[in-house]
């Protein structure tokens, strides 16, 4: 198996939009992904659906991750595996529990359809994330994907005690890693592939 360095981009690969960006302007866009104010332009599309189709289809899946080349990976999963997604970057964990304190104080706002979570993020972690949305009033019920490079039996214990839905450790080789995107159908009950 190919190490994943060999498929690292050359070119960098931007930084998320949403690091410099509220809670609330997240919130927005993904309220305009379900339909509320449709706005096309304001999130990343894998595909090129009318809007009306867009609204009806899309999947809203929020990835809390700080590597970029893990977020280059979950794009390339959701790509091969044709998910019909809107998929939203923050790249720490107090962007994340600020994100669901604001979706748990507007009750208009919808929650997203799953969270993709890694566990060592800057400024909180992901434990005490995957405990902040499990301990949400409108969001307890979101699946959420744990996925991280610790093999460590305490990691699955503590995820598992907190209420991850599936854990998901980052192999080493790009097609190994590209597999989360079957997790990412399965847990979005198989309605997010491109028809």
């Amino acid at each position: 198996m190919e190490s994943l360095n060999a498929y690292i981009p050359t070119k960098p690969i931007p930084a998320p939009e949403w690091g410099s960006r509220s809670a609330s302007a997240l919130l927005n866009d993904i309220a305009d992904a379900s339909g509320s104010n449709l706005n096309p332009a304001s999130a990343q599309h894998f595909s090129s659906p009318s809007p009306s189709e867009q609204a009806a289809r899309l999947s809203s899946v929020i990835l809390i991750e700080d590597s970029q080349t893990d977020v280059f990976l979950v794009k390339e999963a959701i790509a091969a595996h044709s998910l019909e997604v809107e998929l939203h970057v923050m790249d720490d964990g107090e962007q994340a529990i600020g994100f669901i304190a604001q979706i748990d104080a507007d009750s208009s706002v919808v929650c997203p359809h799953l969270f993709l979570l890694d566990l060592n993020l800057p400024k909180t972690s992901g434990l005490e994330v995957l405990a902040r949305v499990r301990s949400s009033a409108r969001c307890k019920n979101v699946p959420v994907l744990i996925m991280t490079s610790s093999d460590a039996e305490v990691d699955r214990a503590d995820t598992a005690t907190l209420g991850a839905t599936a854990y998901f450790r980052k192999p080493p080789g790009y097609e190994a890693f590209l597999r989360i995107g079957e997790i990412v159908h399965q847990l979005l009950g198989g309605s997010s592939i491109a028809a």
